[in-house]
């Protein structure tokens, strides 16, 4: 996965909602690709802190 912090952060609000709906009616297949984005940028985010503090800074300005 590549480290933009726009689509990266795009990717981390949308996922949620695709799995969220997903797990409402019964498709796991999408569900689970939803997480598997989403425990992608939890580990690009362990790696690189200030990645991490950028992605963070915009979805707390960007509600």
């Amino acid at each position: 996965m590549e480290k933009d912090k726009t689509s990266l952060t795009d990717i981390f609000i949308e996922n949620p909602i695709v799995q969220g709906e997903a797990i409402l009616n019964g498709n796991y297949k999408i569900g689970n690709k939803a997480n598997d984005k989403l425990y992608k940028i939890a580990n690009i985010m362990k790696e690189d802190k200030e990645f991490a503090k950028d992605i963070l800074d915009i979805l707390m300005v960007n509600p």
